[in-house]
């Protein structure tokens, strides 16, 4: 009687397990930004056009830079970010690091509203030059 069991629960876990990854939606693409006047205690402020695989998160977006820690190794920074287009929008907060060859890697967690209320973009920026700026990430459920 217990191996029916045990593999009804295994079956469960493993049915539960492929539904939390369908859940999950990775995407990629790429970006292209331009510097535009800080406004206040900003260090910086870009404009950007976002294209990605899914339209969800892609649209254009405003990127601030708030602080900047040169003195460590790699630089350090964190900012906020929002992509908008006509479905809605994402916001939230990012970090990252400025490596000794100029590539810039930065990570955040937004959160959507609009058509993506309930929704949360993990997202992962890579680039040398603001001009090509590679973004990949997974959209989700929000907790």
């Amino acid at each position: 009687m217990r191996r029916p069991v045990t593999a009804m629960f295994v079956l469960g876990l493993t049915i539960a397990a492929c539904g939390d990854e369908a859940a999950s939606v990775s995407v990629a693409g790429r970006g292209a930004c331009i510097e535009v006047a800080p406004q206040g205690e900003e260090w910086n402020r870009y404009e950007c056009v976002e294209t990605l695989d899914d339209e969800r998160v892609s649209g254009t977006s405003t990127v601030i830079v708030a602080e900047v820690d040169d003195s460590v190794s790699p630089v350090a920074m964190e900012g906020s970010a929002t992509v908008s287009n006509d479905g809605g929008s994402w916001s939230g907060d990012w970090s990252g690091v400025i490596e000794d060859d100029d590539t810039h890697v930065a990570e955040g967690i937004m959160i959507g509203s609009g058509d993506y209320d309930g929704l949360r973009y993990r997202v992962r920026w890579v680039f040398t030059t603001l001009s090509d700026v590679e973004a990949s990430g997974t959209i989700e459920p929000a907790p």
